[in-house]
């Protein structure tokens, strides 16, 4: 996939920005592979305007409730303990794709990236 748009919140761009966001999760499908090498272009999704470019470095098909701990910080969440590490990763998946979107674990493709030359 040579280069795929993708609207994030602006603390979660912020999160990238500053180098806390590292990885994204998105739902799987078929017709979207990822590989590394892809670039991805981060927008606002409040004004849909350009904010980044990242290059992924690593791609895994996972059921969003195999997250780790290690993956939540990645994500740009700041948890303090290992204890309950998922619950804010799980209330934003919520409130990004439904009331009920975390209870069907749906596959995901999560993808770690790296920030671009030239779009701190």
């Amino acid at each position: 996939m040579p280069n795929m748009p993708i609207g994030l919140s602006g603390p979660m761009v912020r999160a990238i920005q500053n180098g806390r966001k590292t990885q994204v999760r998105l739902i799987w499908s078929p017709i979207e592979v990822f590989a590394p090498g892809d670039r991805l272009t981060i927008l606002w999704s409040s004004c849909w305007s350009f904010a980044a470019t990242v290059i992924v470095t690593e791609v895994r098909v996972q059921r969003v409730q195999d997250i780790s701990y290690n993956d939540v910080r990645a994500e740009g969440i700041e948890v303090l303990h290992h204890v309950g590490h998922v619950l804010p990763f799980r209330d934003l998946w919520n409130k990004l794709h439904g009331p009920e979107a975390w209870a069907t674990n749906p596959e995901v493709s999560a993808l770690t990236f790296v920030m671009s030359e030239g779009t701190h």
